[in-house]
């Protein structure tokens, strides 16, 4: 059986964090099984931070910068998943209250129209018998009493035919 080394006593060793080496074995493809290394991938790690692989020093430090990065990324995302969903949540409120508007204006505008149509219905009534009264007037007739020869006579005057 191989011999392992767990993670944690390989980073207290070189005074590296864990998270630190567990990226750079998945850069190099080294095997992390049970929270421990083999001997040789040990070796490996421990090479990669003395300094005698200065390329994979310089693509240690760019995946740190790009794993920042990436997680500056995601609590920006974070950020920007909250605020939409406050933003959601004001709107659906504001469109619940302009949907409530509505039908009150609906209402009322039913109501009104209602009260116009009664009103209308008055004025045509009235309207109607102004007609029917002026009529009445215009064409009743008249009794006049007139002298003739004398005597008082009753004349009628704009008989209604």
């Amino acid at each position: 059986m191989a011999i392992r080394i767990p993670l944690s006593e390989l980073a207290k060793a070189i005074d590296r964090p864990e998270s630190l080496i567990r990226i750079a074995a998945k850069s190099r493809a080294i095997s992390i099984e049970h929270e421990s290394v083999s001997l040789p991938d040990m070796a490996l790690i421990v090479r990669i931070f003395a300094g005698s692989y200065t390329d994979e020093t310089a693509d240690m430090h760019q995946l740190l910068a790009e794993n920042e990065k990436q997680a500056a990324n995601a609590a920006a995302l974070a950020r920007s998943l909250e605020k939409a969903k406050s933003d959601n949540s004001y709107l659906m409120r504001t469109l619940k209250e302009l949907r409530s508007a509505r039908e009150r204006a609906e209402a009322r505008a039913d109501r009104m129209e209602s009260m116009l149509h009664d009103v209308s219905k008055s004025l045509a009534h009235l309207v109607d018998q102004r007609d029917r009264i002026v009529d009445r007037y215009l064409h009743q007739s008249r009794a006049v009493a007139r002298l003739v020869d004398g005597k008082e006579v009753l004349l009628l005057c704009d008989p209604v035919a």
